[in-house]
């Protein structure tokens, strides 16, 4: 009987599902034609609103100049980048609903659920579809056209558009499935649209298609704000992608356009402010335990911060300081390689453009270089030992010879720690500007659930395992139960100590550790508050290309670069295993991790550098 109750209770939802999707798709289609009626009423209007990207000769150097080119020529030869920055070819251009890394083909004439696409028996990642859909190559081709007029680029720009366009009809593809995926995508259109509309080379109907395509964006999204009781940046991405629209259209002369404009703007502004006030910290981190979605939101408002700033729209005085505190937040954890990876790392970006950044890289020195021109800068400077993010739990202690980041706090998003790992008194360690000891990565979300969890787990990081068990429990592929309540016990700028107690409720163990910065080594105290009756194992995961030689059972020796170092301990024995990490969303690469197996509640692990005859 309970069977069957069950059976006819998934066929009812199932049925509710289907009507509730012939009513969404019958409402999308009517504002569908009501919004190209709108823009056929203003035939071949263009907007005079500003955004980042002029093409002007004085935006980039020559050598950006050139790598923008170079890029394009790549794009219009129909070759793309994949999600980790990899190119791959296409004969006939893009299938737009093709997963070009797992080869599958999504159906483009379907409502898509998120149960769906995160579902363990769909045999693709879909973030490598959205990934081509966000348009990042969009706004290359359009800067190569306004630097050279080479119409190869202007051509490839409005196939890809018909071709999207075809394949994404009526809010019923799997590139219609979430707001933040259309709101990175109409911004990448709308600084395309600027760069192009610009020559004077663009006729009415073009026009025409490009503005119904914006105003459909700003419909969909309208419609479907990815907001709820733990908003994240998606809901941060759905509210810009509205005041780009709205800045977009308020450079018409249109009343029904510019109404538009006005309702957009002032619903997404006032939202705005109150996210930033819930999502960032009063260290100025965003909320969400990950540095690299912490360097996105950044992203995404310095640049609307800058377009606003372009088109004499007052920014309101919470936007701006709010805005100042995570520049000066993430300028603190940032150094001549890039950010550390803490968190989860997709690769995500609001553009692509090859400027003075590494495509897809964890280098955002361009942002600083904006944040200086648009006087955001007033509280950076040179650092000095120790920074601290306190209210995010993230430390950071150097000196000229070596920098070390450690995670001792909260798991994020009020407890639920969507993007967060299992990383508590987990370290990373730059010695001379290289990457010795690092964080695994992310990998992939729903292409391989497998994967998510073993790079997420806390064998696949630099802290303390008992028994090969979690300190915190993860719960789902976004969600962990927090365990450990990280606390910073003491900071100088030589010296860290914190503890945690993930460990406590199943073995009664809490586990502290020290970690100080000599001038020649740094050096691990690890303790733990009972005796041993567990496999009890720190981990130290390296990067793939240090090299690494095991000497004894208490030694390891490394090479970086030319720099040369010894790893010694006491109270444990040394093992190395195999291991992988993933330094790009999506690209898996082998390394080594090294085990220190304790043998005593108190273990000293000494990381020094040698000196080579």
């Amino acid at each position: 009987m309970l069977a069957e109750l069950i059976v006819a209770n998934k066929s009812i939802i199932e049925k509710l599902r289907i009507v509730r999707y012939r009513i969404r798709k019958y409402l999308f289609n009517y504002r569908f034609q009501l919004g190209l009626c709108i823009t056929q009423l203003h035939n071949g209007l263009n907007t005079t609103s500003k955004f980042i990207f002029d093409g002007e000769k004085s935006e980039a150097s020559e050598e950006e100049r050139m790598l923008i080119v170079t890029e394009a020529d790549m794009y219009a030869d129909n070759h793309y980048r994949s999600i980790s920055g990899d190119i791959f070819h296409v004969q006939y251009g893009l299938n737009w609903n093709y997963d070009y890394i797992y080869g599958y083909e999504w159906v483009n004439d379907k409502l898509h659920t998120i149960e769906e696409l995160t579902s363990a028996d769909t045999p693709s990642d879909i973030k490598n579809v959205w990934e081509m859909s966000r348009f990042y190559h969009m706004p290359v081709l359009g800067l190569a056209y306004k630097y050279n007029k080479n119409t190869k680029y202007l051509n490839k720009i409005f196939t890809d558009i018909d071709t999207w366009i075809l394949q994404n009809k009526n809010f019923s593809s799997v590139n219609w499935t979430i707001s933040m995926e259309a709101s990175i995508r109409v911004i990448n259109l709308i600084q395309t649209i600027s760069l192009i509309s610009s020559t004077g080379d663009i006729d009415n109907r073009r026009m025409e298609t490009l503005n119904s395509m914006v105003y459909n964006h700003g419909f969909y999204i309208w419609n479907n704000l990815e907001k709820g009781l733990n908003t994240n940046n998606h809901y941060l991405t759905n509210l810009i992608g509205l005041i780009w629209i709205s800045i977009y259209f308020k450079g018409f002369e249109s009343n029904e356009l510019n109404r538009l404009s006005e309702k957009y703007y002032n619903f997404s502004m006032s939202q705005l402010l109150q996210e930033l006030e819930y999502q960032i910290s009063n260290d100025g981190f965003s909320y969400e335990d990950s540095v690299s979605y912490h360097a996105y939101n950044t992203e995404i408002l310095l640049f609307t911060y800058a377009v606003m700033s372009r088109n004499g729209i007052d920014v309101p005085s919470g936007y701006s300081r709010k805005l100042k505190s995570m520049l000066n937040a993430l300028n603190a954890v940032m150094s001549d390689n890039g950010i550390p990876i803490i968190g989860d790392h997709d690769s995500g970006r609001l553009f692509k453009i090859p400027f003075d950044m590494e495509i897809s890289k964890s280098y955002y020195h361009y942002l600083m270089k904006l944040a200086r021109k648009l006087k955001l800068t007033s509280g950076f400077g040179n650092l000095d030992s120790p920074v601290q993010l306190a209210d995010s739990g993230i430390y950071r202690i150097f000196n000229d010879r070596f920098n070390l980041f450690v995670k001792c706090g909260p798991i994020g998003q009020n407890g639920i720690g969507g993007h967060a790992h299992n990383d508590q008194l987990s370290f990373l360690l730059d010695i001379y500007d290289k990457k010795v000891i690092i964080d695994s990565g992310t990998g992939s979300y729903t292409g391989d659930s497998f994967l998510r969890r073993k790079l997420r787990g806390t064998a696949a990081h630099n802290t303390l395992i008992v028994d090969d068990s979690e300190q915190n429990n993860i719960d789902s592929m976004f969600r962990m139960k927090e365990s450990t309540f990280a606390e910073k016990i003491y900071l100088d700028k030589n010296t860290f100590k914190g503890r945690h107690f993930g460990y406590f409720d199943a073995y009664g163990i809490i586990f502290t550790r020290s970690m100080e910065i000599q001038n020649d080594a740094v050096v691990l105290c690890d303790n733990l508050n009972k005796r041993i009756r567990n496999e009890c194992s720190l981990m130290m995961v390296v990067n793939d290309n240090v090299r690494l030689r095991q000497e004894d059972e208490q030694h390891i020796s490394l090479v970086a670069g030319n720099t040369h170092l010894l790893i010694s301990v006491d109270g444990a024995v040394l093992e190395v295993l195999n291991h992988i990490v993933s330094k790009e969303y999506g690209k898996v690469i082998k390394t080594k991790k090294i085990k220190v197996v304790m043998l005593e509640k108190e273990v000293r692990t000494k990381i020094a550098e040698i000196r080579v005859t």
